[in-house]
């Protein structure tokens, strides 16, 4: 790497560290929580693990969603399917999906949209109905976005 270029980074950091710099915060403090930050969001980006759920009080989700479907054959099919989820959980996990359970439900949201959007992009390559599965993925692609809209107002990143 030549001079030029490391003198340029030093510039970028130089302005990256005024612009994050918390009120009464040493700048070698601040260069280590902007790295910090910064490794751990490329060690982990959008996969972040999280706690095992745990059991809190509130009533089990799938089951009320599933009291909430209509009853048209598709809302039958998907009541089966949700009720093999519950059941899948409980078995993996030991407690149904309730909303107190300690884990962050946008970022697991924010996971299984973005899991979401590449299933549907491969399908809309290898799809019998190239037609619909192309207008999933972009709704898929949307609610990816909304939902990462709702954790950076959450979270300011």
């Amino acid at each position: 790497m030549s001079l030029f270029r490391l003198m340029q980074l030093w510039r970028e950091v130089g302005e990256r560290l005024r612009d994050e710099r918390k009120h009464g915060e040493s700048l070698i403090d601040c260069l280590n929580r902007v790295i910090a930050e910064a490794h751990e969001w490329r060690k982990y980006g959008a996969s972040k693990p999280q706690p095992a759920p745990q059991n809190q009080d509130g009533p089990a989700l799938w089951p009320m969603i599933i009291r909430g479907l209509g009853e048209s054959e598709l809302d039958r099919l998907l009541a089966a399917d949700m009720l093999s989820r519950h059941e899948f959980g409980v078995a993996k996990y030991g407690v149904p999906l309730v909303a107190s359970n300690g884990r962050d439900h946008l970022a697991d949201a924010y996971q299984e949209a973005l899991d979401g959007v590449v299933y549907l992009r491969a399908a809309t390559i290898s799809s019998f109905n190239c037609t619909q599965a192309c207008a999933a993925y972009f709704e898929m692609l949307e609610l990816a976005r909304r939902i990462r809209a709702l954790i950076v107002a959450r979270d300011g990143k």
